[in-house]
């Protein structure tokens, strides 16, 4: 005698049969010269998104220093370049400790590194440049930009991938898209 199974088809959501786009991550360069990227469409109201930023820009050409999403460099003995979190601990002329960072819509953003590549916390330097963070959609595009009011002599780029989480088995119990089968 065979035990019923249950197969659940988890998926984006109900809307994946009608908009197969729903299910896709998008992906943004943003620019370092402080040029504000906008998402291509709204993010769905209520969906939880994964935002995950890599890479590196300069933001300094004279002397060559580097930032990523959340943490930047900073010269700590002559010769010595040292990855901090807030620029305002290492530079008196610098007051905004969130400069540098990029932001979404104009909002600073907790993100979160890694070390090991599988295990994210807030104010963690991710030695791969890879932060990440979830937000929740509200219905309209978001925009990232750095927060460097001097950005004329940065160059470089950081990318951005935007995907949707999958819908959760309570989401689609409460009307999602799920498929059951059952073996006699």
């Amino acid at each position: 005698m065979r035990r019923p199974s249950i197969v659940v088809l988890i998926v984006c959501g109900p809307w994946v049969l009608l908009r197969p786009e729903a299910c896709k991550a998008e992906t943004l360069v943003v620019e370092a010269w402080n040029t504000p990227t906008e998402t291509s469409q709204a993010l769905e109201v209520g969906r939880v998104y994964l935002l995950e930023v890599s890479g590196t820009y300069v933001l300094d050409s004279t002397n060559g220093r580097q930032a990523d999403a959340d943490w930047s460099e900073y010269w700590k003995h002559l010769g010595d370049m040292t990855w901090y979190e807030n620029p305002a601990d290492t530079d008196p002329t610098v007051t905004d400790p969130d400069r540098f960072d990029l932001t979404i819509d104009g909002a600073v953003v907790d993100w979160m590194g890694t070390t090991n590549g599988v295990d994210f916390a807030p104010h963690t330097y991710s030695p791969s440049h890879i932060y990440r963070c979830r937000i929740v959609g509200a219905g309209v595009p978001i925009e990232f930009q750095i927060a460097d009011p001097n950005a004329g002599d940065n160059s470089g780029s950081l990318l951005v991938s935007i995907v949707p989480e999958p819908a959760t088995l309570t989401l689609l119990a409460l009307g999602g898209l799920y498929a059951v089968r059952r073996q006699r």
